[in-house]
């Protein structure tokens, strides 16, 4: 009878379960312009937000809510071209001083859906 290790088996299946838990894996924001928190100028009309995985325009949308209340203000958010990870988002209107919420809900490449929430303030 032959004996076989255990590490014989250990190594594949931590192999395998490392692969199927990043191939399970949904997209996350990664980056964003602003920073989650951060403060910009009333002047800054561009944010951009960089998730793990390519974004599916079609089946994604982006909203801009002030804190304190209110409608959602206007803005068109595409898809970078040189970064199918990236979307920037242009600002149609001037930013008042307050806090604001950017808010997502976006399909990845992989169809996917998740949803978010970014805050910034304008100084």
């Amino acid at each position: 009878m032959r004996r076989v290790s255990l590490t014989a088996f250990a190594i594949p299946l931590v192999i395998a379960s490392t692969s199927m838990s990043t191939a399970f894996a949904h997209a996350v924001l990664v980056a964003s312009s602003p920073a989650e928190g951060e403060s910009i100028a009333p002047t800054q009309n561009e944010l951009y937000l960089k998730f793990s995985e390519a974004i599916e325009p079609r089946f994604s949308n982006f909203k801009l809510d002030p804190a304190e209340g209110g409608s959602p203000l206007t803005l068109v958010a595409t898809v970078d071209r040189k970064d199918r990870q990236g979307v920037v988002i242009q600002l149609l209107q001037p930013l008042h001083s307050g806090r604001y919420y950017v808010r997502w809900k976006v399909v990845t490449a992989d169809t996917h859906g998740i949803e978010g929430r970014l805050s910034f303030s304008v100084k």
